[in-house]
């Protein structure tokens, strides 16, 4: 019996209110506009990374997005959220978001 490439991994709890949250963290943050019809995305986008901190579920990543001392993992959550942006736009919005300057050529 032949098994599937790929089995999405489900197991992070996403609700409307963590898509919502993220959205308007994206929005604030970065100037990323997120529609309802991107929560499918950022689940996917995102869930690598909540396994990687060893979170379960949203709500925590957004308390963490929420710490005071959270610019990295906001950089960490841009890039995974952009990673099919063109590399020139990536970088600038990731050089904003790191208050880093921004050299015109």
């Amino acid at each position: 019996m032949m098994q599937p490439a790929f089995i999405a991994r489900t197991d992070a709890v996403f609700t409307d209110a963590d898509f919502a949250r993220i959205a308007r963290r994206a929005q604030t943050d970065f100037g990323l506009h997120l529609p309802d019809t991107k929560k499918d995305l950022v689940y996917s986008r995102l869930a690598k990374r909540l396994r990687q901190l060893g979170l379960r579920d949203f709500d925590s990543y957004c308390g963490l997005l929420d710490d005071q001392g959270s610019a990295e993992e906001r950089a960490h959550m841009l890039s995974a959220l952009t990673t099919n942006a063109t590399h020139f736009f990536a970088r600038r919005i990731i050089s904003q978001c790191c208050g880093k300057q921004f050299c015109h050529l």
